[in-house]
């Protein structure tokens, strides 16, 4: 894992791309946890990132899981 870099840049670490099941659920949970949101009623789960490339390997370990997620851009305001 490579720290200090910029929000861009962040990436899931390759160990938990080749991690068995349980560890890589073990990351999303923490990931979502820490950087996501849930809504119950529309039966949705969200996070925001400002890496494309975080955001892609986190929908590759969500597949794994049989769930399938959609990717949505916004501008953040300032």
């Amino acid at each position: 894992h490579t720290f200090g870099c910029r929000a861009a840049e962040k990436r899931v670490p390759d160990c938990v791309m080749r991690a068995d099941a349980e560890s890589a659920a073990i990351f999303l949970r923490a990931l979502f946890d820490a950087e996501g949101w849930v809504e119950p009623g529309r039966q949705q789960v969200g996070i925001t990132t400002a890496s494309p490339r975080l955001a892609e390997e986190v929908r590759h370990l969500l597949r794994r899981f049989g769930i399938w997620a959609r990717m949505s851009r916004s501008m953040k305001a300032a």
